[in-house]
């Protein structure tokens, strides 16, 4: 079921919970779907008011601006309630007032008094300057009137997250996260919006429909989207921009697939400032301003080793694989919960993911201007190599015994040396570790590294990879080193003759 749907079941029980809040990572539509959700309720005539926070404009951030705004758009709205609310309220003291004052006396007393039921709207409760006062509020407010629901929405911030956990706030809340929605419901509402929008860019250039794209290339762009409506509206910005004509703009894009430079560079419409790129470098600025003590080292090589892992892994095997606690990777995680998607309910079993564009952006310096948040691909690749070496090294057991022939290894026991369980960093180390050499630019301390461990714990390995079904990974990583040592140096004999056994 979509979010829009559940929303309006939700509005139809008297019996629901009196807050439903809408939330997801950056870019999913959220908004989009506060002003669609919006117009239903305007057109059934249910809506009493609506407020849609923005970091842009410091009067849509400031929590006091937001019970007084609701209060004037209900007046508006029911005279019963213009009429309660000239007698509670005292606008020009009450402006300067405790916003929990402010709602008491401009939306619980007169809704009390006029008995009129409705809908109100609260969008971005992320961008407001205290999220958790804004729901820690209605957590203590909204009881008092029971025949007005609140539907909100937000990202998933840290703040947030704790406004939410308030237990008032808690259980009376209905919570939809549309990061758990199937695939193919945001897809289809992504390609719905494109074919939207491509008719109608057709319609403003003289009504020619020769260049709009075919099914396939539809598919393609919604592909490219993943799920991620803000790069469907920065496709759409850039494809209309005036300074080349549509099919030109199209081409470009269909030519290049696997990049989202130009989606991230193009300006959203109607403010030429903002862009993709800008976005997530306000909200990565944003994550940690409050804290004066941050340490960006710890901040690139975490999100580096999620970004650079070539499988997704849960925040615990990131800590693994580092060397580090859970404790200290999954508050920092949880700080960029705006671009990352996991369940911390179960950080062991959970991997982070995250859409593409935000890894383009971060790993390109002409894109991700902030030094602190840039991620050092070649470094860090070096660093994933080493850590992956250091854990196999520490958690692989010694061998005492001859290389069995692993071609007839159902008749071999193992299992005094080696894991039958491999944690998920482990396993992950011993199947990717070589997808880590990408080639010279990596430290000359990462060539003796390899070396040791081939030499030492080379039969251990080979029995884990047995153990895990995926022995021929030897191969290919074997295959891997002697093309990388190609690059970096001489070929080592022992290498050499490894590979030459492994490929015979």
């Amino acid at each position: 079921m979509t979010a829009l749907a559940r929303a309006e079941l939700w509005t139809r029980d008297p019996d629901n919970h009196p807050l439903f809040s809408l939330q997801g990572p950056v870019g999913m539509g959220k908004t989009a779907i506060a002003r669609t959700f919006s117009k239903h309720m305007s057109d059934d005539g249910r809506l009493g008011a609506s407020f849609f926070f923005s970091r842009n404009s410091q009067d849509r951030t400031d929590l006091r601006r937001v019970f007084s705004t609701l209060a004037v758009q209900l007046a508006r709205t029911y005279p019963k309630f213009h009429v309660e609310l000239v007698k509670a309220a005292d606008f020009p003291a009450l402006s300067y007032r405790d916003p929990h004052e402010q709602m008491k006396s401009l939306l619980v007393e007169p809704f009390k008094a006029s008995g009129v039921s409705t809908i109100i709207v609260i969008d971005a409760i992320d961008e407001c300057e205290d999220p958790e006062a804004v729901l820690s509020i209605l957590g203590k407010l909204a009881p008092q009137i029971p025949k007005v629901k609140f539907f909100l929405t937000s990202r998933e911030t840290p703040h947030v997250q704790l406004g939410f956990q308030i237990p008032s706030v808690a259980e009376l809340t209905s919570m939809f996260k549309l990061h758990e929605v199937g695939e193919k419901s945001i897809s289809d509402d992504i390609r719905l919006f494109f074919n939207h929008k491509f008719l109608e860019l057709a319609e403003h250039h003289e009504g020619s429909r020769d260049w709009l794209p075919v099914k396939e290339d539809v598919n393609l762009l919604c592909e490219r989207a993943g799920g991620l409506f803000l790069l469907a509206v920065a496709t759409m910005s850039y494809v209309s921009a005036p300074t080349s004509t549509p099919r030109d703009r199209l081409e470009t894009l269909l030519r290049s697939p696997d990049s989202t430079t130009h989606e991230g560079k193009a300006p959203m419409k109607g403010d030429s400032t903002r862009t993709l790129d800008s976005l997530y470098r306000s909200i990565l600025q944003d994550a940690f301003k409050e804290n004066g003590n941050v340490d960006y080292n710890m901040v690139r090589l975490v999100l580096g080793t999620v970004i650079l892992s070539t499988t997704p892994l849960a925040p615990s095997a990131v800590a693994e694989l580092l060397g580090l606690k859970s404790s200290e990777v999954l508050p920092l995680l949880s700080s960029l919960r705006s671009f990352l998607v996991f369940r911390d309910e179960n950080p062991d079993e959970s991997t982070v993911r995250y859409h593409k564009s935000f890894s383009d952006f971060i790993t390109d310096s002409a894109r991700c201007t902030d030094d602190r948040f840039l991620i050092p691909t070649p470094k860090l690749q070096a660093e994933l190599l080493l850590n992956c070496i250091s854990l196999m090294q520490r958690r692989l057991k010694e061998t005492v015994f001859a290389v069995p022939d692993v071609t007839h290894s159902a008749t071999y026991d193992s299992q005094d040396t080696v894991e039958q369980h491999p944690s998920p960093a482990l396993r992950y180390a011993c199947t990717s570790w070589h997808k880590h050499l990408t080639g010279p630019h990596q430290s000359d301390s990462t060539v003796p590294a390899v070396q040791l461990f081939l030499e030492k714990k080379f039969i251990v390995y080979l029995e884990t990879l047995r153990t895990l079904g995926v022995v021929r990974d030897a191969v290919h990583a074997l295959a891997a080193t002697r093309k990388w040592l190609t690059e970096v140096c001489s070929v080592s004999p022992l290498i050499t003759r490894l590979a030459l056994t492994q490929n015979s």
